[in-house]
């Protein structure tokens, strides 16, 4: 049978908020190659959402285009990985990732939520709650996307907590995609890319080193759990496999009342 409507909108709406969450975890991954293996964890959630749902979306004869669109997420986080191979061969690429990751990912998440809002209008279903969830996610998540870009330092935390086990780094640059520039008055150390100055204090840890000079007392505990945003995150992610589970049971049913009901008028 189609597609419910209800569970259609829940749809578009889910795959929104995955889009936005995917947009935020792209904008904080760090510039190949030390960002090579979280960009494939990304690419592997974003894959697994759509998979999950294939079975749903089959059974229930759901559009193909919107099939295809919950392949956007995944699309976003492939893209990225493009242009960062490409930004070693031509330097322009690095210019164009600054454009790309600009304010969460702002660029890929706005056209993935216009192809969803496009293809609310196509299908004439529910397009007044459909396109009004989208508009008000879209508008929150501008607002506080925007707002990110007078906070530089948020990227550089975001990725250490989320990519590199605590440790944070300033000098990620704002665009994402290249290191800050150092002057050549500061030491040499302040220049080196945070993904080998992290490898080098692991490996002057293992010395019983610190970088630079030999302290006593650690200035900070390293985490010993997840933090916020790692939260944040594992909780978009259970709530749309809840989602998933409750849409999928609804429907089940839904399909045995209809053939208990066939089966009576028979």
């Amino acid at each position: 049978m189609p597609l419910k409507h209800f569970t259609e909108t829940l749809l578009i709406w889910a795959l929104a908020v995955v889009t936005i969450v995917t947009g935020i975890l792209v904008w904080s991954l760090p510039p190949l190659p030390i960002g090579l293996l979280p960009a494939l964890l990304v690419l592997s959630l974003t894959v697994a959402y759509p998979v999950g749902l294939y079975r749903l979306l089959k059974n229930n004869r759901a559009d193909y285009l919107f099939r295809v669109l919950h392949l956007a997420p995944a699309a976003i986080v492939a893209l990225w990985l493009l242009l960062q191979m490409a930004a070693i061969r031509l330097p322009i690429a690095g210019t164009v990732i600054g454009f790309y990751t600009w304010a969460w990912t702002l660029p890929a998440v706005l056209v993935t939520l216009v192809l969803l809002a496009l293809f609310s209008f196509h299908v004439l279903r529910r397009r007044v709650p459909r396109v009004s969830g989208l508009a008000a996610l879209f508008g929150v998540f501008l607002l506080f996307a925007v707002w990110s870009q007078s906070h530089s330092e948020w990227r550089g935390q975001l990725a250490a907590r989320l990519w590199s086990s605590g440790s944070a780094d300033s000098s990620l640059s704002t665009t994402g995609s290249q290191i800050a520039v150092v002057p050549a008055t500061q030491s040499s150390v302040s220049s080196v890319p945070w993904g080998s100055r992290l490898e080098n204090d692991l490996k002057n840890a293992k010395k019983g080193m610190t970088p630079g000079k030999v302290q006593k007392n650690p200035g900070h505990l390293p985490s010993a759990g997840p933090e916020l945003d790692f939260l944040v995150v594992t909780f978009v992610a259970s709530y749309c496999g809840s989602l998933h589970l409750k849409t999928r049971k609804r429907t089940i049913l839904n399909n045995t009342q209809d053939h208990i009901s066939s089966s009576t008028k028979i």
